[in-house]
């Protein structure tokens, strides 16, 4: 500790129960000392003090201002809970007092039974928080605390909710009782013992005229009672109710029935009601019944819902005709009814009567999308409404038009129509329009500009120009430019002419807007000649210029490598394929494998020889991996395999034995066939043993196979008998043998050898097979085929037999289903063995996208749409069509498999029309539906938010994102987070104010799909590209154990200077950390460096600050802390106290010092026992240490 500061002081007159102390700091210092240097004394002041000291600061001017620190906040107000389907959702107020510091924090305790909480969360500043890990049908009970600087503080009330599981209808309702009056019969029932889950929402009342005889008689509001009227007396009426909520209608109560009778009865409804709105108010007015049952009318009941049907009690009145309802809110609409009560009870309600309350009404919005189309001296001007009538109805449009370089002026004044054609212009001459709207409180502002220039009619367009013929294999392309003029309208329409002669071209097809088109319908070798023509909406131009191609066949890359196979061992993976049925007319040279972790997501992981295997050694137990493969020759590389994936893992075994081992005899030949056993024990199967024998059980090693299913044994005789069995071999050992077959090779003939170039073409939904006969036997030709099909490689059943024919349609399948043949042949002698397997799968064009949606910007515009079925062939790309009329659009951009596109370079104030087509291998889909919109040079939404990412957990994902580059002008309100398990069902899953969240509850295995979006006062912007991620199992069951996070420096309660400040920490977590954030608001985070020992820089300005850092696990468990800091011009700290303890530290900023004044301090001292003056004392002011 430094010297201390002495102090000089006074004793003051005696008071009844203080003594005072007065001490001056010396000011002088203050003129001497530079400013910086006497804050920075200032703030390492202390005033030693006794217990119930009291400081005041003393200002010059001889006033005194307690100097208060913070306390702890109050509890939050209002705490609810609703329960849902596996969730619980609270919402509560803040507290009516944070205690003199902001509020950092909200402390979340659950417990199972009431007063039995404990600490479930902690949540950065919301006041709203959807507890997911809850169970159906068991009550919760929640209370919340707030935190500020100082520490937590009390607990709110206490709310409790009980999930449930998706509604069903409501029970029955219970205790139906009928009590008759006069022509009337009262029913009352008490509601249902269950509502489903869902509110109950109306009742429906059953009548009939015997028991059990009961039909339909009406419906009617939530409400337990139900007055029959206009009944005869005399007569027994039967009824029974149902109850009814938004799932549908229950079962029956009890029967109920009852007489009516002529005594008094209940008044009838009162008549003519209605409802006037004012500001703030809806006026009720309404006429006596014309029937008060014979006994004066008490009163009048007035029900109110926000519904029509739903009304609920509202209040009863006396004896009057009107009611003012000052309960309401402007723009709501209210239903109203009322009902009259007399001596014997409430009589029926009245007719139902609404009203909205508003405001006072103001003039219109300005007109949008205001959009000027040009004729032959006319302009055509359209728009849309203002987005508000201002309250009152739009009467009349006004136009106002201007030349380039004048003002507008008002040429007309029209009804409330939506167009206008403005007609005897210049044609040449530019014009520039704005609307406005008018109702009965005035005019409104006026529109966007839009202008246009009158052109004489439009022609047909030019010809074509630089048509070019291009030929190739089996394909002709056609490319040429726009013609020089398109006659004054836009070419809709190309027209292709094609002739095998010269001059002798007749219409071939007629395409859209665009300068390419390949002609398959041609045969190599023949030389086609070909014309163009342009098309616009007034008619055909003339031809272009002759070109002509002749189609050859080159050489390709090869096609897609067959029947790629994934076996999974311990550590491995095994594939095995057949080469492709095509090698593109050059010899294969290469295959190349890909492998990724997510199916579709690929990336090459090897390059290999010519050679139809590959073991994968680089690989984890427990992961799934995923693979394809393609061949390469001298052109290049082929169209990849069929997928194939495999799971390694541990505990390896001998495979089991191979199945339906098969032995068809031929001359001086037997041939084997079998499939692969059930399992490879983990292992891959490498290697098959054949064993021989000529007497049953008494064979031996004939021959070691590779990874095949068939064997020809030419080494025996005709007319001896053999017995065969094999085994499979992998990497651990030889399994158990097959079941034993026999067969006996004889001399003439035998069964047909396998059918030759098996290959499948796939259909919608179909399949066709084609192949060649096996070679010519003429001692016993073939009679008939038999196809088998499966689902499985090398697991097929059978399927069909078939005459003699080379061909076969499967139908009925189903698209995206892989398929596996196979097809013999059979003789009189028997059926052969089995052709080479070949697959396929069925497939179309995709389906439509969906709900697509277009959201204009600043000259863009920005649309997105739900992913395309896929009918069984991946989505590969989208295409977008555009246009500027409804209905007709033409392509503008081919965009990979995404879900959104910025279309930019647009016009403001003009309408874009768009729609959206999926393609895949087949080809492409049905366009979307339509949607539009007009580029806004005012506020927009905000644009895409960015670097969106996924992390999963076991159970559990967590998404992070950036803020978006433009918030379209007004600032962003929340996020709206989309989450499905595939890309084309994403539904809204929650909305946050945060750049992150937390999502639990999830399937481990299952992947999700994620995307953002931004919200302003316009509106929602455009979706974020989709993320996917996959929760899987950490393998040491569900981690919920959050970590620990500290922050070191800076201190709580420091004194910082304001500008860039290192924060330094550490963290740790019972299985592994995933990444630390700071942040300043709670809100808005960024990544520190390291995360066991951690640091970042964060800008703080002059003000009070939180620091927040938050600490997050592989599993997703999220722990904050927190440390509360004072940032000044020079690093000061404004003087606080009250009630202080013994050692006060007091510091002050010396602008504070200054503007307050202070100029000395008064200690008070309180001591109950005694009330005598304390005389003269010294005391120390030092440093603090």
């Amino acid at each position: 500790m430094s010297d201390p500061v002495r102090g000089s002081y006074a004793k003051l007159p005696r008071e009844p129960d203080r003594t005072r102390l007065l001490w001056t700091v010396w000011i002088l210092a203050l003129m001497f000392v530079g400013a910086s240097l006497v804050g920075s004394l200032l703030a390492g002041l202390s005033i030693q003090t006794g217990p119930g000291d009291h400081i005041q600061a003393i200002s010059d001017r001889s006033t005194i201002a307690p100097l208060l620190l913070p306390t702890l906040p109050s509890a939050p107000q209002n705490l609810q809970a609703v329960g849902g389907n596996g969730q619980v959702t609270l919402t509560w107020d803040p507290p009516s007092d944070d205690g003199g510091a902001p509020i950092l924090l909200y402390t979340i305790y659950r417990g199972n039974s009431s007063g039995g909480e404990s600490f479930l969360i902690t949540v950065p500043l919301v006041t709203t928080y959807i507890d997911l890990t809850v169970s159906n049908g068991v009550t919760y009970y929640y209370q919340v605390s707030a935190t500020n600087a100082v520490g937590e503080g009390p607990l709110s009330n206490e709310a409790s909710a009980t999930p449930n599981p998706p509604a069903t209808v409501p029970g029955a309702p219970q205790g139906l009782g009928a009590t008759a009056g006069d022509a009337t019969i009262a029913l009352v029932w008490s509601p249902p013992g269950s509502d489903g889950g869902s509110p109950i929402t109306n009742y429906k009342i059953y009548r009939g005229n015997s028991s059990g005889g009961e039909s339909f008689f009406t419906e009617i509001g939530n409400v337990l009672a139900y007055s029959d009227t206009g009944l005869t007396n005399g007569h027994t009426y039967y009824y029974e109710v149902s109850a009814v909520n938004a799932v549908g209608d229950g079962p029956l109560s009890n029967e109920a029935s009852a007489t009516p009778t002529a005594p008094a009865t209940k008044p009838g409804a009162p008549r003519n009601l209605q409802a006037t709105p004012g500001d703030g108010q809806v006026t009720l007015n309404w006429q006596p019944p014309s029937n008060d049952g014979g006994s004066p009318i008490l009163l009048y009941t007035i029900y109110r819902g926000n519904s029509s049907g739903g009304e609920s009690f509202l209040i009863t009145v006396p004896l009057v005709t009107t009611y003012t309802d000052a309960t309401v809110t402007n723009g709501v609409t209210y239903y109203y009814k009322v009902s009259a009560t007399n001596a014997i009870g409430e009589g029926p309600k009245s007719n139902e009567a609404s009203a909205t309350p508003s405001a006072p009404a103001t003039p219109p919005g300005a007109p949008q999308g205001l959009s000027a189309t040009p004729g032959d001296t006319t302009v055509s001007l359209t728009w849309s409404p203002p987005s508000s009538n201002g309250g009152s109805p739009i009467t009349n449009y006004k136009i106002y038009r201007r030349t380039a370089g004048g003002g507008e002026t008002l040429i007309a004044t029209i009804g409330n129509q939506l167009s206008y054609s403005d007609g005897g212009l210049t044609n040449g001459v530019t014009y520039y329009y704005k609307v406005s709207a008018v109702n009965n409180e005035g005019e409104g502002p006026k529109s966007n500009e839009a202008s246009a220039t009158p052109t004489a009619p439009a022609t047909p367009p030019g010809a074509p120009q630089g048509l070019v013929a291009t030929a190739g294999d089996a394909t002709v392309t056609l490319t040429w430019s726009a013609p020089s003029s398109n006659g004054g309208s836009p070419i809709t329409n190309y027209r292709i002419y094609r002739s095998t002669t010269g001059g002798g071209e007749t219409p071939q097809a007629t395409i859209g807007n665009v300068l390419t088109y390949s002609d398959t319908a041609v045969t190599n070798g023949v030389t086609y000649y070909y014309e163009v023509s342009a098309l616009n909406n007034v008619g055909e131009g003339p031809r272009s210029s002759e070109a002509s191609a002749t189609p050859i066949a080159p050489t390709t890359a090869p096609g897609a490598p067959r029947d790629l196979g994934a076996v999974a061992g311990d550590a491995t993976v095994a594939l095995a394929w057949s080469s492709p049925s095509s090698d593109g007319g050059s010899a294969i040279t290469n295959y190349k494998v890909y492998r990724g972790t997510i199916s579709g997501q690929l990336s090459l992981l090897a390059t290999l020889p010519n050679v139809l295997s590959y073991t994968d050694s680089a690989v984890t137990n427990g992961q799934t991996y995923y693979y394809k493969v393609t061949a390469v020759n001298a052109v290049g590389e082929g169209p990849r395999s069929n997928e194939a994936s495999g799971t390694p893992t541990s505990g390896q075994t001998v495979p089991s034995p191979p199945r339906q081992l098969n032995a068809t005899p031929g001359e001086a030949q037997v041939t084997l066939t079998w499939l692969a056993p059930s399992s490879d024990g983990g292992s891959p199967i490498t290697n098959f043993k054949i064993y021989q024998g000529t007497a049953s059980g008494g064979e031996s090693l004939l021959a070691t196979v590779g990874a095949v299913f068939s064997y020809p044994d030419s080494s025996v005789t005709n007319g001896v008998t053999y017995y065969y069995y094999v085994t499979a071999v992998n990497g651990i050992g030889a399994s158990g043998s097959s079941n034993e077959v026999s067969a006996t090779p004889v001399a003439g003939p035998s069964v047909p050898d396998a059918p030759q170039n098996l290959v499948a073409t796939p259909g919608n939904g179909t399949m066709t097979l084609t192949w060649s006969p096996p070679p010519w036997d003429v001692r016993s030709p073939v009679t008939g085929y038999t196809v088998y099909r499966g689902t499985n490689s090398g697991n097929r059943s059978f399927f069909v037999p078939l005459g003699n024919v080379t061909t076969y349609t499967d139908t009925g399948l189903a698209n995206g289903q892989r398929y596996y043949y196979v097809v013999t042949a059979i003789n009189a002698i028997g059926e052969g063995p089995p052709s080479s397997e070949v697959s396929a799968k069925p497939a179309t064009v995709p389906g439509s996208p969906g709900n697509l949606q277009a959201i204009p910007g600043n000259g863009n515009v920005t649309i997105q749409w739900s992913g395309a079925p896929n009918n069984g062939a991946p989505v590969t790309s989208y295409r977008v069509y555009r246009g500027t009329t409804s209905g007709q659009t033409s392509l503008v951009k081919t965009l990979g498999n995404v879900d959104t596109y910025t279309d930019t370079g647009l016009t403001n104030g003009v309408r874009y029309y768009y729609r959206v087509a999926a393609v895949n291998r087949v080809g492409e889909g049905t366009k979307s539906n339509e949607a539009s919109a007009s580029p806004t040079a005012g506020p927009s939404v905000p644009s895409v938010p960015r670097n969106l990412a996924a992390t999963a957990g076991s159970g559990v994902v967590t998404l992070r994102w950036s803020a978006p580059a433009a918030n379209g002008g007004s600032p962003i309100k929340n996020y709206t987070i989309y989450r499905g398990v595939s890309r084309d069902s994403l539904m809204v899953l929650a909305r946050a104010s945060a750049l992150s969240l937390f999502d639990g509850g999830l399937t481990n295995g299952v992947t999700y799909y994620y995307a953002v979006a931004a919200v302003n006062s316009i509106g929602e912007g455009p979706r974020s590209p989709l993320v996917a991620a996959t929760p899987k199992a950490s393998g040491l069951g569900t981690d919920t154990i959050k970590p620990s996070i500290q922050i070191l420096s800076p201190v709580a309660g420091a004194s910082l200077p304001a500008g860039p400040t290192v924060v330094t920490g550490n963290a740790s977590d019972n299985v592994g950390l995933a990444l630390v954030e700071v942040s300043t608001d709670g809100l808005n985070w960024s990544k520190a460096s390291g995360t066991a020992s951690w640091t970042a820089t964060i800008n703080l300005t002059v003000a009070d600050h939180t620091i927040y850092a938050r600490a997050t696990d592989g599993a997703g468990n999220i722990e904050t802390a927190t440390v509360a800091v004072t940032v000044s011009a020079n690093g000061g700290i404004v003087p606080a106290g009250s009630d202080l303890p013994r050692s006060l530290v007091v510091t002050a900023v010396l602008s504070f010092a200054a503007a307050a004044g202070i100029a000395w301090f008064l200690l008070d001292r309180r001591r109950k026992e005694s009330r005598r003056p304390m005389g003269s004392r010294r005391f120390r002011l030092g440093r603090n240490p």
